[in-house]
Formats: structure tokens, C-alpha cells, sequence
């Protein structure tokens, strides 16, 4: 073999060393991503499970308020009744 030869295959084997760790780094982030998108997905299910707690407690209070705008309204009409008497 000459010395370009022995040149070019060490090239080759150098290429081929780095297109390993390439190739190893890309899967490495292939995980990380996968990790992340499943980090985002919990986040978006623990946001979603809040806000229907949210909206839940939401809809308890606004009901309580409806009841006490209805006796809050008969106590109101009470009291009219009472000043019309007068």
C-alpha cells in the first residue's frame, strides 16, 4: 500500500468513528425529545385534571350564590310586603 492509500483508509476509518458518535449523540436526543414530549404531555393532563377542579368548584359556588340570590330575593320581596303594610 502506498501512502495516500494508507492516507485515504485512515480518513475513512475516522469518518466512520465519528458517523458512530453521530449516529450515538442522535440517539441520545431522539430520548431526551421523547422524555420531553412526555414531560409536556403529564403537564397538559395535570393542567386539564386543575381547571376541571377549577371549573367544578366554579359551578358548587355559582349554584350557592344562585340559592342566595333566591333568598336574598324572597327576603327582599318580604320586606317590600312588610313597608307596603306599613
Amino acid at each position: 500500500m502506498d501512502q495516500r492509500t494508507k492516507d485515504f483508509d485512515s480518513r475513512v476509518s475516522e469518518l466512520e468513528l465519528s458517523k458512530a458518535h453521530l449516529e450515538d449523540a442522535l440517539q441520545d436526543l431522539k430520548k431526551e425529545n421523547e422524555e420531553l414530549r412526555n414531560l409536556v404531555l403529564k403537564q397538559k393532563i395535570a393542567g386539564a385534571e386543575q381547571l376541571a377542579k377549577i371549573n367544578s368548584r366554579l359551578a358548587d359556588v355559582s349554584g350557592e350564590l344562585s340559592s342566595l340570590g333566591k333568598v336574598l330575593k324572597k327576603d327582599m320581596e318580604r320586606i317590600a310586603k312588610m313597608k307596603r303594610k306599613e
